[in-house]
């Protein structure tokens, strides 16, 4: 999905204040019932499960804190990637803060001790 619309993946991702965000929640608030609305929860929720997965394989008890600086490049790799992906009042953390009780509590108090969510 993220192959055939980039510009969707951008936009799940977007700060708040973003154009590309602000187009986007313009989109859902006119239509949430549409293809664009389901399909941006649909990737915006992949990628949060995804991330969940990836970090499972890092024990919160032997791993840093999200996006602090680490030699272990493969965690260092994920820890950027997931920091890149929360962005403040995105899509993505709406969706996560809306749905964090579905999470297990190491993923949640990672992304909340990051402060990429605000109000999670």
């Amino acid at each position: 999905m993220v192959l055939e619309n980039p510009l969707l993946f951008r936009q799940i991702r977007a700060p708040a204040n973003d154009p590309e965000a602000v187009k986007l929640k313009a989109a859902i608030a006119k239509n949430p019932e549409s293809m664009e609305t389901h399909r941006a929860y649909q990737l915006a929720n992949f990628f949060i499960d995804f991330y969940d997965y990836i970090l499972s394989g890092y024990p919160i008890d032997q791993y840093p804190a999200l996006n602090v600086v680490t030699e272990d490049e493969s965690f260092a790799a994920w820890s950027t990637t997931v920091g890149d992906f929360f962005t403040p009042g995105s899509l993505a953390c709406s969706q996560f803060i809306s749905n964090q009780a579905n999470y297990g509590r190491s993923y949640v108090e990672r992304v909340r001790g990051a402060g990429l969510c605000p109000g999670l």
